[in-house]
C-alpha cells in the first residue's frame, strides 16, 4: 500500500503539468478574429475537429464555416464529416462562397495549418470512399480539401497574408491564421 502511495505522489507533478499543457491556440485565433474579422468576411476553419473549439471561443459577427462544411459544431460530429465524404464535390459551395466574399471586397480568413499550394500543383481529389488505397482514413480528404481552398485563394485573392498566433506556453499543435 505504501509503495502505491509513493508511486502516485511521484507521478502527480508530471500528471499536473501534462493536464495544464496548452494543446491548441484556437482560442487565441478566435479571439483575434472576433476583433479583426468584419461583417461580410468569411472565416474558413480548416478542420471540423478544430471548429468545435473555434465555435466555443469565437464571438464575432463574420460568418464562418468548417472544412468540410458541416451543420453542427457544438460537439464532434463524425457522422456529418462522413456524410460530406460521400459527396462528389463537398467543398464546391464553400469555394463559391469564397469567390463571392472576395468579389464583394471582403476578406477570407483561413484558420489552420494549410500548406501553400499553387493551382498548377493541385493534386487530383481522392475518390469517394472507400478509397482503394486509404480505405476510410480521413487525412487524404482533409489535406485535399485544404489544398483546394488554398489553390482557390491563390486564383481569386488579390493579396494573401499570414499571421502566426503565438503564446508563450508550449503548444502541442500550432494553428496558423
Amino acid at each position: 500500500m505504501g509503495f502505491l502511495a509513493v508511486m502516485m505522489m511521484w507521478g502527480a507533478r508530471s500528471v499536473w503539468e501534462e493536464a495544464h499543457t496548452r494543446r491548441s491556440n484556437v482560442d487565441l485565433v478566435a479571439s483575434l478574429l472576433t476583433k479583426q474579422a468584419a461583417v461580410g468576411d468569411l472565416i474558413v476553419v480548416q478542420s471540423a475537429w478544430e471548429a468545435v473549439t473555434f465555435d466555443r471561443y469565437y464571438g464575432g459577427r463574420a460568418r464562418w464555416v468548417s472544412l468540410p462544411p458541416i451543420d453542427s459544431h457544438k460537439v464532434q460530429r463524425a457522422d456529418l464529416v462522413w456524410e460530406q465524404l460521400n459527396r462528389p464535390e463537398p467543398i464546391a459551395p464553400m469555394l463559391y462562397e469564397i469567390t463571392n466574399t472576395l468579389r464583394n471586397g471582403n476578406r477570407v480568413w483561413l484558420v489552420g495549418n494549410v500548406g501553400l499550394v499553387q493551382p498548377k500543383d493541385l493534386p487530383p481529389s481522392p475518390p469517394v470512399p472507400p478509397n482503394p488505397r486509404t480505405k476510410w482514413w480521413l487525412a487524404p480528404y482533409t489535406v485535399s480539401w485544404g489544398a483546394q481552398v488554398m489553390a482557390h485563394l491563390f486564383l481569386k485573392a488579390y493579396f494573401v497574408a499570414y499571421k502566426k498566433v503565438r503564446d508563450t506556453t508550449y503548444i502541442g499543435n500550432q494553428t496558423y491564421l
